[in-house]
């Protein structure tokens, strides 16, 4: 008598199973098949457990819903393959098993082992968002388990809008009009049955969601503290700001001298002029509004200063008197040099305060012994 012991193959089959959207109404399977380089034919085979169907099957899927399993292959080769499948089913964590055959032998999937469904749809995270008690609440509802994958085609069911009162659900896509009589936070609870399509058949499920609603009743924008006047020399930045309050979106606009409505950027709480002119000197103001009404704030006055030497006189004694006329209180420089062609040298020479008129005097005692001598002016 004789024995026959087969050699044990060296090649194998990688089979790795992953989920993804676990806890959605349609999770995700994926089993990632790798055959190695001795590998001539290879199959793979999933059961999902009793009672769930799968949907969007990879080419060359059999579904046999006798025994529950999914069937691909046989593959002929080594090229891998990526096959996927959803499931649909009731709420709940279900198994999942799977086995392959390579050459005649067998090998097991390895990874996730279990994949859940959720057919209550809670839509996007709770929202809070404010409303105004003296205006209806426009309240959108949108149910849609897994969109561009299910058609929802109907639904019924309540709105609770927190208050006592209930608007039912007819329709899966509805506006609502709520007017609440009275300040306070309330919470928005939808609960509804819905039922519909996939690409190959008929789905139905329960949605669930919640969203917070603040009512107020003071509902125009508050301004706390407008604009305040501001002197600037010309060429520097001007800014003006407000700081506005309310619980809906503001929309900021501001005007030069009552009437002209600054295009850009006068969207914003802050107003910057960069580069001002003498031109820009006026009125500043700005209107704050949100959907339920406006606040005008008060009145600023932008001053732009220009540099100027109101006098310049060179003594018997080559000394030279400057008179500056400049911002009141401000601090000055005075720059000299001797020499205007490149690379010239300019040297601060003095640093002065102006008075409150914006008026100061300064006498150069080092001119004297130059036969030309230049100055500029600066702030500081």
């Amino acid at each position: 008598m004789g024995n026959y012991v087969p050699l044990l193959t060296t090649n194998s089959l990688s089979l790795v199973r992953s989920v993804s959207g676990n806890g959605t109404f349609l999770p995700s399977i994926t089993v990632t098949a790798t055959p190695s380089a001795g590998v001539n034919c290879y199959s793979v085979t999933e059961t999902i457990a009793l009672g769930l169907t799968p949907d969007g099957l990879a080419a060359n899927a059999v579904w046999n819903p006798a025994n529950g399993t999914i069937r691909w292959g046989p593959f002929f080769g080594t090229n891998p393959q990526v096959l996927t499948y959803q499931l649909i089913g009731a709420a709940g964590t279900y198994p999942l098993a799977g086995q392959g055959s390579f050459n005649g032998y067998s090998a097991g999937v390895t990874g996730q082992t279990n994949a859940t469904i959720n057919t209550a749809f809670s839509g996007s995270p709770n929202t809070n968002f404010p409303a105004c008690s003296s205006e209806p609440l426009a309240y959108n509802m949108a149910i849609n388990p897994a969109p561009n994958v299910v058609t929802v085609t109907s639904a019924s069911g309540t709105v609770n809008w927190g208050d006592g009162t209930q608007t039912a659900i007819t329709q899966p896509v509805m506006t609502f009009q709520k007017q609440y009589a009275a300040a306070g936070t309330h919470t928005i609870t939808i609960s509804a049955n819905w039922s519909g399509y996939t690409s190959d058949m008929a789905v139905s499920g329960q949605a669930t969601k919640s969203d917070t609603v603040q009512v107020v009743s003071s509902c125009v924008p508050v301004i706390v503290t407008g604009p305040t006047n501001l002197v600037v020399y010309a060429g520097m930045t001007a800014q003006f700001s407000v700081n506005a309050t309310s619980t809906f979106p503001m929309n900021f606009q501001w005007y030069f001298n009552y009437s002209n409505p600054i295009v850009s950027p006068a969207t914003f709480a802050t107003l910057i002029l960069p580069d001002v002119t003498v031109q820009e000197s006026g009125l500043y103001s700005v209107i704050v509004t949100n959907t339920y009404g406006r606040a005008t704030g008060s009145v600023a006055t932008l001053t732009v200063w220009l540099h100027s030497v109101t006098n310049i006189v060179r003594s018997t004694n080559g000394r030279v008197t400057l008179n500056f006329a400049t911002l009141p209180n401000s601090t000055n420089r005075i720059w000299a040099t001797t020499n205007l062609a490149p690379p010239g040298v300019w040297q601060v020479i003095s640093t002065n305060i102006a008075n409150t008129n914006g008026q100061w005097q300064f006498i150069d005692t080092n001119a004297v012994g130059y036969p030309m001598r230049y100055y500029r002016f600066s702030t500081p």
